[in-house]
């Protein structure tokens, strides 16, 4: 079984979360991992799985602590699909358990760096989805707005200098990451708007 199709499994029977939207987080992420990683010397490889899997720990255990829980659970999904190379298992290990800016343990690697600019460029291209998240939660239009302009600019800080330059560019995949963040902002003015017409 591929690593797509056990992700997709997993996000598709659970509850606690929208499974289609982490399944596609998941998958943007790891794309994104995979372009950005040649840019600034990154093993493409360990971005890419680091990507796909920094938030498995979310679906099953949700938010809190999900990179310690996910960390180990990369590490099984990839012995079952049968990864033996155990330095790619602890890098990819180390991406997941990284991932989030709260867990600054000194200096990262390139590749850790790497999946936390993923995972917040990613965010970027879903507002919707963060915006439904923040109505499940039973925010009003204002906190949801608040929280996320909070996250966006958080996220604006996870990434890498490199890709956060004017040429900064992940391209193939798409625009630059300041395109990104101020079409990600405009979007959430437009929501925000939205709500409050109703």
């Amino acid at each position: 079984m591929e690593l797509e199709e056990i992700l997709q499994a997993i996000c598709l029977n659970n509850d606690y979360f929208d499974g289609p939207s982490v399944y596609g987080h998941l998958m943007n992420t790891g794309t994104i991992a995979r372009a950005i990683a040649p840019q600034v010397g990154g093993n493409p490889c360990v971005c890419h799985l680091g990507g796909l899997l920094h938030d498995v720990g979310s679906i099953s255990n949700g938010r809190d602590k999900h990179h310690i829980v996910g960390a180990g659970m990369a590490v099984r999904i990839l012995k079952y699909i049968g990864v033996n190379d155990e330095l790619l298992i602890d890098a990819v290990r180390r991406c997941v358990l990284y991932h989030r800016s709260s867990t600054d343990v000194g200096e990262l690697t390139i590749e850790e760096k790497v999946v936390r600019t993923a995972d917040a460029l990613s965010h970027y291209w879903r507002v919707d989805h963060l915006w439904k998240e923040g109505t499940r939660k039973a925010m009003t239009p204002e906190e949801t707005k608040d929280w996320l302009t909070k996250k966006f600019k958080k996220d604006w800080g996870k990434i890498i200098p490199e890709i956060q330059s004017p040429a900064g560019q992940q391209k193939p995949y798409g625009p630059s990451a300041k395109e990104l963040y101020i079409q990600a902002m405009a979007r959430l003015d437009n929501l925000y708007a939205g709500a409050n017409a109703l």
